[in-house]
């Protein structure tokens, strides 16, 4: 086997080296533009989740003074219901 025949062998193995190394690079440039583009979206579901969690709790902080309000109106009828029996029967 001649000085050649290596030389040839070891040219092709270096093309196959430096074809793998740039498809590496490219896949890592992909990589990298997925990871931005996820972490945007992740920072986007956050702020999302965060103004949903805010609305639920604003939403349970009027719900509680709604009943705190029914409750105040439900005692004022049976104030009035029980004024009104007793002009009734009075």
């Amino acid at each position: 086997m001649t000085l050649e025949f290596y030389l040839s062998i070891l040219g092709m193995q270096l093309k196959f080296c430096l074809d793998q190394l740039q498809k590496l690079a490219e896949d890592k440039l992909q990589s990298s533009v997925t990871l931005e583009n996820t972490q945007r979206r992740l920072s986007n579901v956050r702020r999302q989740s965060q103004q949903v969690t805010d609305m639920v709790v604003e939403m349970q902080s009027k719900i509680g003074s709604n009943r705190v309000t029914r409750m105040e109106l439900q005692v004022e009828l049976e104030k009035e219901r029980y004024l009104v029996c007793q002009e009734r029967y009075t």
